[in-house]
């Protein structure tokens, strides 16, 4: 039997980062107080639903450090991989494909890499 993929934490939605080694993840920063913060987090969720392999994180002001390291000041703010990708609600169309090509090139580095 295969375990949920679904992992809650006090923080975040996580999707379980364990089933693949090629998975990316996906981080959207927000804050109690951002009025685009439910239309943001559709999107994340119908992205991460369209394109296999993405691991999404949640995140609240809870993880002010994480979003300072990142350099993370405006919400909401989108962030693949440690990088900055996007601030406010991109077009779900636009998201999918920075996640499928994201999701390309790391493939192909761990091709690389055996």
């Amino acid at each position: 039997m295969t375990p949920s993929p679904f992992v809650a934490q006090p923080t975040s939605l996580l999707y379980r980062s364990d089933y693949l080694d090629s998975m990316i993840m996906l981080e959207l920063f927000l804050t109690p107080h951002c009025v685009s913060a439910p239309s943001a987090i559709a999107v994340a969720k119908e992205a991460v639903k369209s394109v296999p392999d993405v691991e999404l994180r949640i995140r609240s002001e809870k993880d002010y450090a994480r979003a300072k390291s990142l350099g993370v000041f405006i919400f909401p703010s989108f962030v693949l991989d440690d990088e900055f990708i996007a601030i406010g609600e991109p077009k779900l169309e636009w998201l999918i494909g920075v996640l499928r090509e994201k999701l390309k090139q790391k493939k192909r580095r761990e091709m690389w890499q055996r």
